[in-house]
């Protein structure tokens, strides 16, 4: 863990001060000192309805601190680390804001990752050895990276892998957005018996978040399917990336469609309305403004011929008047003659 901590400086990992070895008690080092509560803490009192949680930890606010860790791990992936071991109680939300992504005990070097290209930094000097390699072999059908089952991806739990991989990661963090969405502990019931636990992990059946959520908790379709495409049994069908998965939820809460969530040209109209709510309002106001006049002008147009219609119809009685008039004054002049 100091290792890999001691060499990526980011807000969200907390810093390692000091590392050395004691002649009497070994290898030690110091790290920030977090105060706060685990993730996991906070879901479990969110289930309880702990006073103040729900008004305080909103989805939206679940997201700012899922963004955190996507920002941490991001960052670390960038220098060739892997975490290898996301879950909720790995993450740290402090009493002012801060999101900790915590325990690297489990973290591994990635050379081909490393964008800076330094060498791996975790092989640091302390005048002693330290054996961090696997203790399983490549091939021998065991489990080679360490974990927690009901968070490791499943080609992992079947030793379809046996090295790091980004995909590992992305699908912890696809587990964790999952525990936020459903305010479980785990994409899975822990309390099944391990092995059913992990034939359920590595096959991948994982209930979908809208119908594992309490009833009242709304989980938008658009988190579901980012949820989704993150830990997809298929690997090669997540996100390639933690900056993928970073962009769609930010992508979410921008009002921008969402990559993982299958667009059509209604829900894009409905995300531009989203965004830009003064666009639609000039336009309603444009059209209510036309149909006014419109409706003015057709009113208008009624009324008149209305009137002609009355005006017409009164001339029209007149003149039947007159004729009846000048019909019997001529009967009468006949009739004198």
């Amino acid at each position: 863990e100091a290792r890999a901590t001691a060499q990526i400086d980011h807000p969200n990992i907390p810093p390692v001060h000091r590392m050395g070895v004691f002649d009497d008690v070994g290898v030690y080092f110091t790290m920030k000192r977090v105060e706060g509560e685990t993730l996991r803490v906070i879901l479990r009192k969110l289930n309880e309805d702990k006073e103040g949680y729900r008004r305080t930890y909103t989805l939206h606010r679940l997201l700012e601190i899922f963004i955190g860790a996507c920002n941490g791990v991001a960052f670390a992936h960038s220098h060739g680390i892997l975490h290898c071991d996301l879950k909720p109680g790995n993450l740290m939300v402090g009493d002012y804001g801060e999101v900790m992504v915590m325990d690297w005990g489990m973290a591994r070097y990635r050379a081909d990752l490393d964008q800076g290209g330094s060498g791996n930094k975790m092989e640091l000097d302390l005048e002693c050895q330290l054996d961090s390699a696997p203790s399983a072999s490549p091939g021998d059908g065991k489990v080679v990276l360490g974990g927690t089952p009901a968070f490791m991806p499943p080609e992992q739990l079947t030793g379809e892998v046996t090295e790091p991989t980004e995909a590992a990661d992305v699908y912890g963090l696809g587990a964790i957005l999952y525990t936020m969405l459903t305010w479980k502990n785990a994409p899975f019931d822990t309390n099944l018996p391990s092995e059913e636990l992990m034939r359920r992990a590595a096959a991948g059946r994982i209930v979908p978040p809208r119908k594992a959520a309490p009833r009242g908790v709304i989980v938008p379709l658009e988190l579901e399917a980012v949820c989704l495409k993150a830990m997809a049994r298929d690997r090669s069908r997540r996100y390639r990336s933690v900056a993928e998965l970073l962009d769609d939820v930010r992508n979410y809460l921008d009002g921008y469609p969402v990559a993982a969530y299958s667009p059509t040209p209604i829900y894009r109209l409905s995300k531009l309305i989203r965004r830009h709510p003064l666009v639609p309002s000039v336009l309603m106001a444009a059209i209510l403004t036309w149909f006014g006049f419109y409706a003015f002008q057709l009113i208008s147009n009624l009324s008149q011929s209305t009137s002609l219609i009355n005006l017409a119809e009164f001339n029209y009685a007149q003149a039947r008047e007159y004729n009846l008039l000048a019909q019997r004054t001529t009967r009468q002049i006949r009739q004198n003659q």
